[in-house]
């Protein structure tokens, strides 16, 4: 069996602002073999602390307009090549429509939407000019799938980038690159836990958050095991989305016969 050399080994691109999210999905892309490159919002002190120092790494902005191609490209000149390219960054943005301002709106759409769209157009140049295969992922949310009360924004993108995809996929495809998008749920170590709800994920049918492992798992399963699956979102929200879950004000979302602590929990799910 031949070792990977510089030439031979996949490159891979990893972008956003959470450095737990994206470290994250860079270890298990370098697990599988992947060279791989990350762009964040940290500076590289932070990024070098928190990373370890593994990783080609990039401090950007990509709300600001020029960035995301701009550090798409030095990525992949940096690695030899981009072969998948993984977005992730986004903000959302508190409060509903009657309190949020202009400048959250803007920021809102140029970080959760544009640079999603900026950084494909960049990876997908470069993986067309190489003439070799290539995948895109978006990392997006349940949010685009269903509609939340405090969501308008950040869910109506989530929902935009997922539509985009599918055009992307038919103009891309032509050129074999694929572009898919990965919707996550309660991420472990990532989501915040609410307050209100601390138990909230207890309520999913599959009774626990997301791990990082499995996200990665997704995005790997996507970025170059399904070869035959463009334009498409893979969800993996552990049954979040779902009919009952958000509407149930109590127990288990998807089965308002039960209660937290009934007779019919396993003993490890049991309060005490």
């Amino acid at each position: 069996m031949c070792e990977q050399t510089e030439q031979t080994q996949k490159k891979a691109v990893v972008s956003g602002g959470c450095l737990a999210l994206v470290g994250g999905i860079a270890g298990q892309l370098a697990q599988a073999g992947y060279r791989v490159a990350v762009i964040g919002l940290a500076d590289e002190a932070q990024a070098a602390a928190e990373l370890g120092g593994a990783y080609w790494y990039r401090q950007a902005d990509l709300a600001q307009p020029l960035t995301p191609e701009q550090a798409v490209k030095d990525a992949a000149e940096a690695l030899g090549g981009v072969d998948l390219l993984v977005c992730t960054a986004g903000v959302f943005p508190a409060g509903g429509l009657l309190n949020t301002t202009l400048e959250e709106m803007d920021n809102a759409h140029n970080l959760n939407y544009r640079s999603f769209l900026l950084q494909a157009k960049a990876a997908a140049n470069l993986m067309i000019e190489a003439q070799k295969p290539g995948s895109i992922v978006f990392v997006t949310s349940n949010h685009g799938l269903r509609a939340y009360k405090d969501d308008f924004l950040y869910g109506s993108l989530q929902a935009a980038l997922h539509r985009a995809c599918e055009s992307l996929a038919m103009q891309l495809a032509p050129y074999r690159v694929r572009i898919n998008c990965v919707a996550h749920g309660e991420l472990e170590g990532v989501t915040p836990v609410p307050q209100e709800e601390p138990d909230f994920a207890f309520r999913l049918p599959l009774q626990r958050r997301e791990t990082m492992q499995e996200l990665g798992d997704a995005i790997l399963y996507l970025g170059e095991k399904a070869g035959y699956s463009t334009g498409t979102v893979l969800k993996t929200d552990g049954g979040l989305t779902l009919a009952g879950m958000p509407e149930a004000p109590y127990g288990y979302g998807w089965d308002k016969d039960r209660d937290l602590g009934s007779e019919e929990d396993p003993p490890w799910r049991k309060k005490d």
